[in-house]
């Protein structure tokens, strides 16, 4: 499993570009545009963790 990364950045663009070079670069990317769904996203996340450990 590749190492992932929670880009937030409310400026599309941006988003595709660091998006496109994350991944190049072997990175999982998930990408959302706001500080709230940056924290649901981290949540769900620490979440699914949490059952593996």
């Amino acid at each position: 499993m590749s190492p992932r990364i929670l880009l937030v950045e409310d400026e599309p663009g941006l988003v595709l570009t660091l998006t496109d070079r994350l991944r190049r670069e072997g990175y999982g990317v998930e990408a959302v545009s706001n500080g709230i769904a940056a924290l649901k996203m981290g949540w769900k996340f620490a979440a699914r963790c949490a059952g593996r450990v």
